[in-house]
């Protein structure tokens, strides 16, 4: 069977986490038990919440903490792991990596596990992950349909564990560079400084362009300038005052159902081998994927966002808060230790500009590898 690739979905059109699978149990009686020992099955690997409207009454509190959700149409409620109830509804809902929608209806518009009976299954709008019934087979389902019975937990897990990394393989990965910083300090535009007769953020734009499907340029709405050597589009920042938050949040606007590997162009240092340590650790179900500076602190300006980053930071923006940091340092984003940290510096002023142009030419000449 092959496995169904993600494309970029319309605004909103995930409820809530972009890794949704429906559990469409028609006769009520065994979806939210199945949906729990899946979240067991699969917490080696990832976070697993459970969305259900009659999950509190059912009295599995035991195992999973219960908490009221509201949406704009309809009221649920919310089962996460213990490890996370105690950081609130909206921060365990951050840092879940699958959520089950447990439903009552045979179909559903997102990826599905069915439940069967004895009848044929319904058509179903959304992708079918797997078919699940008591008996060992099931008659009524083409041979090679995804079937499993309610006691091969562990190999409908696996099942699942497998869709899901196609999913996350299928989400777009593009690049962005920032480059709407004012330069105070530099006293220049840094996106036009140069480095061996290339402007950085050429540099910058052709590195990422080596490992990501389409790169644009983060700038501020008064911005207008073009560098011989580029032909990344623009994104003009939505939200003023903001810093580089507002750079990635306006990026993940225009293009939401993408990720974004995010490069400042005044991180000249960086170069093939450090991104492609970030590519190798990433864990595209975590929030995002950052390095830890040499202060050991969360570097924002080289990291890969996936889309669920957009409701983290827009809710700091919210509350009034610019901090790209700070917001790294929620638990639903992996921090890794860079290969050499010294790489992840940012020039902006005029002594380090001429201390770092050295050590380009002493060591790598004009090649951003």
């Amino acid at each position: 069977m092959t496995t169904t690739r993600a494309t970029e979905p319309a605004p909103g059109a995930f409820v809530f986490n972009p890794f949704e699978i429906a559990v469409c149990d028609p006769t009520g009686r065994i979806g939210e038990d199945l949906a729990l020992e899946l979240a067991r099955f699969v917490s080696f690997d990832m976070h697993a919440g459970i969305v259900a409207r009659p999950l509190a009454a059912s009295g599995r509190s035991t195992s999973a903490h219960i908490a009221r959700l509201v949406t704009t149409t309809e009221q649920y409620v919310l089962a996460v792991p213990r490890v996370l109830a105690g950081d609130g509804l909206f921060a365990a809902m951050a840092d879940l990596d699958l959520v089950f929608v447990v439903e009552d209806s045979p179909d559903s518009p997102r990826p599905a596990i069915v439940l069967l009976g004895d009848a044929p299954p319904p058509p179903t709008s959304g992708p079918v992950v797997a078919y699940v019934g008591e008996r060992k087979a099931c008659p009524i389902l083409p041979p090679d349909a995804p079937y499993f019975a309610l006691d091969q937990i562990a190999l409908l897990a696996q099942r699942l564990i497998e869709y899901l990394k196609g999913l996350a393989r299928g989400v777009p990965l593009y690049g962005l560079v920032l480059a709407g910083g004012e330069a105070k300090r530099m006293g220049s535009e840094k996106a036009l400084v140069e480095y061996d007769g290339q402007p950085q953020l050429t540099r910058a734009v052709n590195l990422l362009r080596g490992c990501c499907s389409r790169v644009a340029v983060s700038m501020r709405p008064d911005q207008d300038f073009a560098v011989a050597g580029h032909d990344a589009g623009p994104i003009r920042d939505r939200f003023l005052g903001f810093g580089p938050m507002g750079g990635v949040l306006s990026a993940m606007i225009a293009h939401p159902g993408a990720a974004w590997l995010v490069l400042a162009c005044d991180m000249p240092l960086v170069d093939k081998q450090l991104l492609g340590q970030l590519l190798q650790e990433r864990n595209p179900f975590r929030t995002a994927t950052v390095f830890l500076g040499a202060d050991d602190a969360p570097e924002p300006l080289c990291g890969i966002y996936e889309p669920k980053t957009f409701r983290l930071l827009f809710a700091h923006m919210a509350q009034g808060r610019s901090s790209l940091r700070s917001a790294l340092e929620a638990p639903s984003v992996k921090k890794i230790h860079a290969a050499d940290t010294s790489l992840l510096q940012s020039v902006d002023t005029p002594e380090g500009y001429a201390r770092v142009s050295g050590t380009l030419k002493s060591s790598r000449g004009t090649s951003p590898e």
